[in-house]
C-alpha cells in the first residue's frame, strides 16, 4: 500500500493490525524515491485468546521531505491494514495561504 502526500511531511505514525503471519514494514520516501526511515516488525501482535480484541499497533517514521509511504509486510494469504495514519507537515500552512 502507498500512501501519498500532497505536500511534504516530517513525521508519521500508522496504527496497524494483520494476520497471524505477517510481519510489517513502514518506509519513508521523498519526492525522488530515496529512501529516508522505515519501522517495522518481524511479526505484528496476536491475540492470546479467541475472545481478545483484535491487537492493533504502531510504526512510526521521522525524517526530512517525506513525500509518501510504503506499507508492506503481508505474507501470501495474509494481510497488514492500516487503521490510521497520522501525520505532521513539514512547513505547516498558516491562515490565509
Amino acid at each position: 500500500v502507498r500512501a501519498n502526500f500532497d505536500r511534504p511531511v516530517q513525521d508519521a505514525t500508522l496504527t496497524l493490525w494483520g494476520s497471524t503471519t505477517s510481519s510489517a514494514l513502514v518506509e519513508a520516501f521523498d519526492a525522488d524515491g530515496k529512501l529516508i526511515a522505515s519501522a517495522g516488525l518481524d511479526q505484528v501482535p496476536v491475540r492470546t485468546k479467541p475472545e481478545d480484541s483484535i491487537p492493533m499497533f504502531e510504526l512510526s517514521v521521522a525524517g526530512e521531505g517525506i513525500a509518501y509511504l510504503q506499507v508492506s509486510g503481508s505474507q501470501p494469504g495474509g494481510f497488514v491494514a492500516i487503521d490510521e495514519l497520522r501525520f505532521t507537515y513539514a512547513d505547516p500552512v498558516t491562515a490565509g495561504d
